[in-house]
């Protein structure tokens, strides 16, 4: 079975991956224990991805080739190959 993307993730300094169907939902879920979450996060982009069936953090950029090639997206845009939520569902 070809690998997916299973949900969107944050990666944050370090930590598995914290996990759910948008990335400002999990942002709001990470606040109360990280204060300084969103500001961190906003600085960088990278640490905004999605968790795969093979249990790795894919940056959107790897995850839009994932989706892809598993047949996941709604919508294609190879002109700026990034994934976001709304691709997916």
């Amino acid at each position: 079975m070809k690998e997916r993307i299973l949900c969107a993730a944050i990666w944050y300094k370090g930590r598995i991956p914290f996990c759910g169907f948008w990335h400002k939902d999990i942002l709001d879920l990470m606040k109360p224990l990280f204060p300084d979450v969103h500001q961190e996060i906003v600085d960088n982009e990278r640490n905004r991805g999605f968790l795969t069936s093979e249990n790795k953090f894919a940056d959107r950029n790897l995850a839009y080739i994932i989706a892809k090639e598993a047949g996941q997206l709604r919508i294609i845009h190879d002109d700026t190959p990034i994934l976001t939520s709304e691709d997916l569902y």
